[in-house]
């Protein structure tokens, strides 16, 4: 499954990401913030979530089953 989280760099996030990529799931994580957990910095852009144009494109870009 193809899976866009937004802020996933805080505690609650990385724990989150660490479980889906357990999971075999396609990640994106849109954050302005670096990943902690450098294992998944691969799967994050740094998009600020409130520039509505990047959001859209990274959104239209990666074509999530859920966002």
């Amino acid at each position: 499954m193809k899976i866009i989280l937004t802020g996933a760099s805080g505690f609650i996030g990385t724990n989150l990401m660490s479980t889906l990529i357990d999971g075999h799931h396609e990640l994106l994580n849109l954050d302005i913030s670096p990943a902690s957990n450098q294992e998944h910095e691969p799967y994050r852009a740094n998009v600020d979530i409130m520039d509505g144009e990047a959001l859209s494109k990274s959104v239209t870009d990666f074509q999530p089953d859920v966002f």
